[in-house]
C-alpha cells in the first residue's frame, strides 16, 4: 500500500484540515475544547477552594471513570499535560507516555486544596504543583496552556531553555538532560560533557540557535493525566494506563490523531510546488507497543475505516518513513536518561545515521 491511500481515507473519512487549530476544534476527537475546560475548570477551582474531594479531571469525558480503579489523588487532582508545541511547524514530536509528578502515587483522602497545601510543602520545580496564591484569572490561564498549548513558544524544551538561560543550573534542564542532551550536542557540533559544564558554556548566539531549533519540538503525551508510575501491566489484570491507550475515547486517541494528522499534512503538501523543501516529520516514541501502538491502530482503523491488513501495512510504512523508538518498539520499562539509544524499526542508529537524521529534521544548514 503506498501513502495516497492515507491521504484519500483520511479526506473521504475525515475531510479537509487545514490547521491544528481547526483539528483541535472537533469536539468529537479533542476532548479539551474551550467550553469542556471552562466548565471542569470552575469545578476545579470550587474543589480548590472548599477542600472538596470529588473532583475529578477525569470528569472532562464520559467513561473514563469506568477505566480507573485505584484512586491515586494525583490521577484525578493533577494538572493534565497533553499537547505542548506548535504542530502545524514542528517536525520533531517526542511522544511520551504520561505526565510525570514529583507526589508519590498514593491513596489518600485528602481534598484539593490540601493535596496542592502538601505539594508545596515539597518545595517541588513543577509550576502544576505551586499553583496556591495565583489569582483566579492567572490560574485560568495556566491551566488551559497547561493541558494544550499550540503556540509558537510553547514547546517545552523552549520554555526550559528560557528558565536555564537565567537560573544557569542543570536542576532545571529535566527534558534537556533526559530526552534532548545528545540532540543539543549534534546541533551545536560540541562533544558530549557533563549537562552543567555545557549549559554554563553556551553563549548568547548559541542559546539563540536552540531556541529557534527548539520551536520545532513538539511533546505529546499517550495520555494526560498525572502519575509517579503510570502502571501498565502484562497481566490478565490490565491498569487504568493499559485500558485508557486502547480505548477508543477521546482522551485515549487524540495524540494519535495529531499524529495521523501531522504525516497526512507532510504527505499532501510535499509534492506540490508550495511544498518543495518540505522538511518531513520525525516521531520519536516511548514504549511504543505498549503506550501508543494500541492507540494509532484505533485510530487507522475507527477513524479512517483500514481493516486490520491495511492498518498493520501502514504502520509498517511508518516505522520506514517517520517513526523512531526509543530503544527496541517492544521494550517496556522506565527508562531515565535517553542518550543516543534511538531505534528505526528496531535497529539502534549509528552516530552518522542519528546526525544525518536529527540534522535534517531540525533543518540544520
Amino acid at each position: 500500500m503506498d501513502f495516497n491511500k492515507l491521504i484519500s481515507k483520511y479526506k473521504e473519512n475525515i475531510g479537509e484540515i487545514k490547521d491544528s487549530e481547526e483539528l483541535l476544534k472537533i469536539e468529537k476527537y479533542n476532548p479539551w475544547t474551550s467550553e469542556n475546560v471552562e466548565d471542569l475548570y470552575s469545578k476545579f477551582l470550587d474543589a480548590l477552594e472548599n477542600d472538596y474531594r470529588d473532583f475529578s479531571w477525569l470528569n472532562i469525558e464520559e467513561g473514563l471513570f469506568e477505566l480507573e480503579s485505584n484512586q491515586y489523588k494525583n490521577l484525578h487532582y493533577g494538572i493534565p499535560n497533553h499537547v505542548q508545541g506548535n504542530i502545524d511547524i514542528a517536525t520533531l514530536f517526542l511522544c511520551l507516555v504520561n505526565p510525570n509528578i514529583a507526589l508519590e502515587d498514593k491513596k489518600s483522602n485528602m481534598g484539593v486544596y490540601s493535596y496542592f497545601k502538601k505539594a508545596k510543602d515539597i518545595n517541588s520545580e513543577d509550576s502544576s504543583l505551586n499553583i496556591l496564591g495565583e489569582t483566579e484569572e492567572d490560574l485560568k490561564k495556566y491551566i488551559k496552556n497547561h493541558i494544550v498549548n499550540i503556540g509558537k513558544e510553547s514547546s517545552i524544551l523552549y520554555q526550559e531553555l528560557k528558565k536555564i538561560k537565567n537560573t544557569c543550573s542543570k536542576e532545571d534542564a529535566y527534558y534537556l538532560s533526559h530526552y534532548f542532551a545528545h540532540i543539543c550536542f549534534n546541533y551545536l557540533e560540541k562533544k558530549q560533557i557533563p549537562m552543567q559544564k555545557f549549559i554554563s558554556n553556551l553563549n548568547d548566539k548559541e542559546w539563540g540557535k536552540l531556541k529557534d531549533m527548539s520551536k520545532l519540538i513538539v511533546n505529546l503525551e499517550a495520555f494526560p493525566f498525572r502519575s509517579k508510575n503510570p502502571g501498565f501491566t502484562k497481566s490478565k489484570k490490565s491498569s487504568f494506563a493499559n485500558h485508557i491507550v486502547s480505548s477508543n475515547t477521546k482522551v485515549g486517541m487524540l495524540s494519535a490523531r495529531i499524529i495521523i494528522w501531522r504525516i497526512v499534512k507532510y504527505l499532501e503538501k510535499k509534492d506540490k510546488e508550495e511544498g518543495k523543501g518540505e522538511v518531513k516529520p520525525i516521531f520519536i516514541f516511548r514504549r511504543f507497543n505498549t503506550a501508543w501502538l494500541p492507540s494509532i491502530r484505533n485510530v487507522l482503523l475507527l477513524d479512517l475505516k483500514f481493516n486490520k491488513n491495511e492498518c498493520d501495512e501502514l504502520i509498517k510504512k511508518f516505522h520506514q518513513e517517520f517513526f523512531l523508538t526509543i530503544r527496541e518498539q517492544e521494550y517496556d520499562r522506565q527508562s531515565g536518561f535517553i542518550g543516543k539509544y534511538i531505534c528505526k524499526n528496531n535497529d539502534k542508529l549509528t552516530d552518522k545515521e542519528f546526525e544525518k537524521i536529527f540534522n535534517e529534521t531540525l533543518c540544520k544548514k
